[in-house]
């Protein structure tokens, strides 16, 4: 029974990680493409929050999903 419950637990913090992912694309989608100076190139300016905030909480989620062998 309890075997059952970690593996209902584990399976619910990958649904998480996973949705935690697909929101951190979702946000990077969204970054304003800004020309430079000398028109050469674009480049897109990503918000800190959008960029760093999703991932790390993504990847801890998952490292607390993961056994250690």
């Amino acid at each position: 029974m309890e075997s059952i419950i970690v593996q209902a637990v584990v399976l619910l913090l990958d649904i998480i990680v996973f949705g935690l992912g697909m929101a951190t694309e979702q946000g990077w989608s969204r970054a304003p493409v800004t020309p430079d100076v000398a028109k050469e190139y674009d480049y897109c300016i990503y918000d800190s929050d959008i960029a760093n905030r999703p991932p790390v909480t993504a990847s801890e989620a998952q490292r607390s999903t993961t056994t250690p062998s």
